[in-house]
């Protein structure tokens, strides 16, 4: 009965202590997670000469960060910042990724395994248009709107190569700085774009400065490879009143000019691929998304 009697003082007097020993480490464990949030935004982003340069040549940047060395599961955003979506414009794997970069190669990863990418050599990146040969090729590539035959291309791709004209596409290429490439990528229900990007330098951690911008955008196509039935401006945004409620998408505008509807505003990066998916439901041919990213 003492023995009881002692365990059951002993867990009284210390609750108070182990209490607050817990809430002292659940402070401290909130304040580091707000030092890691900060600390990787700073690894992230590019340098302000950096940013100053793309603006001068009047295109995005943004940083790659070599997978081998970040993706070990201390970073918050997915991936270890070594993805990278130019259609969302974020670094998190999953949103649609379209490039990669690991082991010094660029990854082209069509998040429905289908997409396609060429080196150009030291091309300038201002020179690039979508008038260029290898753009008109990839741009004509008719395989991109049917899911099997596209993941067909994919693995051959993959294995030795895809050449559409005389410009031959891979999935994956070294990363050379200095060198231009042409990447034109899929996911199906969500988006279908064509752009061009250069490494524009390596940094001392072996991360890539990425200059880049887009050079068309295609109608979205569709996972089950039907045609989509033609629906009207007024229609589409008929389908998208109710996002103005609070609990949806507060800061965000839709605007539709021939089924083609373009997305403005503010939105959090967890509702960012939701909101485009809802657009293309909504009977949208394609969703240009120009919305900033809370």
């Amino acid at each position: 009965m003492r023995i009881v009697l002692l365990a059951f003082l002993i867990a009284v007097l210390s609750s108070p202590i182990a209490a607050q020993n817990r809430q002292e480490a659940v402070e401290k464990f909130n304040d580091l997670k707000k030092q890691v949030e900060s600390l990787e935004k700073t690894i992230l982003s590019p340098d302000k000469k950096d940013v100053e340069n793309a603006l001068r040549e009047n295109v995005g940047v943004f940083r790659l960060l070599p997978r081998e060395i970040y993706d070990k599961g201390f970073f918050n955003v997915l991936g270890g910042g070594s993805y990278y979506s130019f259609y969302f414009r974020i670094p998190d794997w999953g949103y649609g990724t379209d490039i990669g970069f690991s082991r010094n190669y660029l990854l082209e990863t069509g998040f429905s395994r289908c997409g396609l990418i060429s080196d150009l050599g030291e091309i300038p990146l201002a020179g690039i248009t979508k008038e260029i040969p290898s753009a008109v090729s990839l741009a004509n590539y008719q395989n991109a709107k049917d899911l099997s035959l596209c993941a067909r291309d994919y693995n051959l791709a993959y294995r030795e190569g895809l050449k559409l004209d005389e410009t031959t596409f891979k999935i994956q290429l070294p990363a050379i700085v200095g060198h231009t490439y042409l990447v034109r990528s899929v996911s199906y229900d969500y988006y279908d774009i064509l752009a061009a990007f250069q490494v524009h330098r390596k940094d001392t951690d072996g991360s890539l400065i990425i200059f880049w911008k887009q050079l068309e955008q295609f109608e979205t196509p569709q996972r089950n490879n039907f045609q989509k039935t033609q629906v009207s401006d007024e229609k589409i945004l008929l389908e998208t009143k109710g996002w103005s409620r609070s609990d949806i998408f507060p800061n965000v505008k839709a605007e539709v000019s021939d089924g083609v509807m373009t997305l403005r505003g503010r939105i959090s990066k967890g509702k960012l691929a939701y909101a485009v998916q809802l657009a293309n439901s909504a009977g949208a041919r394609k969703v240009i998304n120009l919305l900033t990213v809370e």
